[in-house]
């Protein structure tokens, strides 16, 4: 009787053992981690933006998918984000440099069943301004008022990014567009006595990538 009991428990075990390996394997299917890097194309946009050109920046993070059927998923990550943009005022160029941690909430929605569809992604991007730096012709500048650029722009953004990607086996290109909804802007502040910015100022970026899934 005991042998029949040890038996029957040690049958249970593995069985149970069995069924939460072929879960946890059904998990790990579903779910993939991407390193990704790029480049960034940045500028302003708003009503207090009329004169801003496009900066050039770099990008790098980790992407977090888990694919809930063919067709859907959602995916999450971290990002660091070379923002901001070139000014043309009356008498000097000013280039702005704002550097994000963003965190991105996305529902990924595959365009068909074939191997190689585009995946298009939407959804919030939290950013969080972790450094900010103006420089002019002559080098490195700060606002009029004792402000430091950290201080000039708020350190807290949330933006619409809209994407396609493509997966290639393990590795993965992609291209978007991010719009951001928060004036950025911290007011009042001047530059060389000129106003900078008191009316709503806004990020836009086209963003660019590839990566490889692990």
């Amino acid at each position: 009787m005991k042998i029949f009991l040890l038996t029957t428990m040690f049958c249970f075990s593995c069985a149970t053992c069995a069924a939460q390996s072929e879960s946890i394997h059904k998990l790990s299917s579903r779910l993939s981690v991407t390193p990704t890097a790029g480049l960034v194309f940045s500028t302003f946009v708003g009503s207090g933006a009329e004169n801003s050109s496009i900066r050039v920046g770099l990008t790098t993070g980790l992407e977090m998918t888990f694919q809930t059927d063919n067709l859907f998923g959602y995916s999450t990550g971290v990002s660091y984000c070379q923002l901001g943009a070139l000014e043309e005022r009356t008498t000097y160029g000013l280039i702005s440099r704002l550097d994000y941690i963003n965190v991105p909430l996305l529902l990924n929605l595959r365009l068909s069943k074939r191997t190689y569809a585009p995946i298009l992604k939407t959804g919030v991007r939290l950013g969080f301004l972790v450094g900010a730096k103006f420089s002019d012709d002559m080098g490195s500048i700060q606002p009029d008022n004792g402000l430091s650029a950290n201080n000039l722009f708020k350190t807290f953004d949330c933006s619409i990014p809209i994407s396609l990607s493509w997966n290639f086996n393990r590795f993965v290109i992609g291209a978007g567009y991010v719009f951001g909804l928060l004036d950025i802007v911290n007011k009042p502040a001047t530059i060389y006595g000129v106003p900078y910015h008191n009316d709503s100022v806004h990020l836009i970026s086209l963003e660019t990538h590839v990566g490889y899934r692990l």
